[in-house]
């Protein structure tokens, strides 16, 4: 994560009565760092041990 954007989350805690603000600070660092994903999309299963290394990296994302 690059320093502005840490310093953005760093600065903008949330304490309960800025929960709009720090939400949207958040919703700005995950659409930067493109991983706003975790937010919308369900997790994919873990896969087994031997499973091919493509569901790996899957779970990886």
């Amino acid at each position: 994560m690059s320093s502005l954007l840490s310093v953005i989350l760093t600065q903008n805690k949330l304490t309960g009565e800025n929960f709009n603000d720090w939400k949207r600070n958040l919703l700005i660092v995950l659409n930067f760092e493109k991983h706003s994903f975790v937010l919308t999309q369900p997790r994919p299963p873990t896969p087994v041990i031997d499973a091919p290394d493509r569901d790996f990296v899957a779970l990886e994302r």
